[in-house]
């Protein structure tokens, strides 16, 4: 028995895929919120005195938010790690006794 592993550690993936659904509405995390508008962006607002404050405004849009989300020139949302560890094959061989062998082709 023998068998074959490829790993890749380390590297980014950059995924169009995803991008495309998410900016089209048809990927799974689009589903949450697109009915009210009670999602707020987690970061900070700058103040006019140069101090920040936690956000606390509502996206208005949810179908706004996800095309600036994925976005080509916003691209951070849609890299990924690109490690994984694969089987790629696995091998199993046995052998007959060579009087079977004949007996089974004669």
């Amino acid at each position: 028995m023998s068998f074959l592993i490829d790993i890749r550690h380390g590297g980014s993936l950059y995924s169009e895929t995803v991008a495309n659904l998410r900016s089209s509405g048809l990927a799974a995390e689009t589903i949450a919120h697109r009915e009210d508008a009670s999602f707020i962006e987690p970061g900070v607002i700058l103040q006019d005195d140069g101090t920040y404050r936690p956000n606390d405004v509502p996206v208005k849009s949810m179908q706004d938010y996800w095309q600036h989300i994925s976005n080509s020139s916003n691209n951070e949302g849609n890299i990924y790690n690109a490690s994984f560890v694969k089987l790629r094959e696995v091998q199993l061989s046995y052998s007959f006794p060579a009087q079977m062998v004949q007996e089974l082709f004669c």
